[in-house]
């Protein structure tokens, strides 16, 4: 956004000031189109879908998980006898 004010403010109206119009307006026209999807993706998401951060709870399912894909892989895998 600072970047498309950086560039609106010194146009004089000059050919070089000129040229960079249909730029800024596809940069504001993709900016809007990213906001009306992340409104649109947000509408049909419940709170609980979303991602509050690292919780210990969450830690402590993943290990387990881990550790029961890992326990399964290793039963599965049959050991050299010899």
């Amino acid at each position: 956004m600072l970047s498309i004010v950086a560039t609106v403010v010194p146009l004089g109206g000059g050919e070089e000031e000129l040229a960079k119009i249909p730029m800024l307006v596809m940069v504001v026209a993709i900016m809007i189109l990213g906001e009306v999807v992340r409104v649109f993706s947000k509408r049909n998401r419940k709170p609980e879908d979303e991602f509050n951060g690292l919780t210990p709870e969450l830690v402590e399912q993943w290990l387990l998980e881990e550790a029961a894909q890992a326990a399964a892989e290793q039963a599965a895998t049959p050991s050299p006898q010899g």
